[in-house]
């Protein structure tokens, strides 16, 4: 379940917003397989075609896929139906009050991401911002994503993209951080995750 919460007055095309998140769900998924249990032919197939897939270990604070682990294939199957992901929409106020009150930063950032295992789901004080969509604040998702539109739009023209490879851009780094993927870490979590954000943007 992707949930979308725009909080700004652009018109935005979720429909294209679901479907960048989908490519990354499905692909980490398909990997997560590959290395965590029996996966099918198509699985395989989809994993190798896609040439997402690295050797990385499942992280066990990734709440998607650490409690999978220990369900059987159909129950596990259910659960990864039923979990949830949500994104916001915000202007470059509101961004700025999350990057400050999370991170330290006083600025406006392009997109913040929020996984359920490691801050709880929504985090201390999230209520102010209003950000975090009704429907999955019961802490039974993978997180919440927070993107700003009027700093995707002005990264795109630094940057020489159209607006919407920018975006798909964004939302796909904040995607692989639900997952538990961490630029920040090392550098050799830093090339993985740049690896995996090329090859899912050249799908969409």
């Amino acid at each position: 379940m992707i949930e979308i919460n725009n909080l700004t007055t652009n018109i935005v095309d979720e429909k294209f917003l679901e479907k960048t998140t989908n490519i990354v769900l499905k692909g980490e998924k398909a990997t997560r397989t590959k290395f965590s249990s029996p996966a099918t032919r198509a699985d395989r197939r989809r994993v190798e075609k896609s040439g997402c897939s690295s050797t990385r270990p499942v992280k066990e604070d990734c709440v998607l896929f650490s409690t999978f682990a220990s369900l059987g294939g159909s129950v596990r199957d259910s659960v990864k139906e039923k979990a949830g992901l949500s994104i916001a929409l915000v202007g470059q106020g509101r961004i700025r009050e999350l990057n400050k009150k999370y991170r330290n930063k006083n600025r406006a950032t392009d997109v913040l991401a929020f996984p359920e295992s490691k801050v709880g789901y929504p985090p201390s004080g999230w209520e102010k911002f209003k950000v975090a969509h009704p429907s999955l604040r019961s802490g039974q998702g993978l997180g919440e994503i927070v993107i700003c539109l009027r700093e995707v739009r002005k990264n795109a023209k630094k940057f020489g993209l159209t607006y919407n490879k920018e975006l798909a851009k964004v939302l796909i780094h904040g995607t692989l951080h639900l997952f538990g993927y961490d630029h920040e870490r090392s550098e050799k979590e830093e090339k993985i995750m740049k690896k995996k954000e090329e090859c899912y943007l050249s799908q969409v």
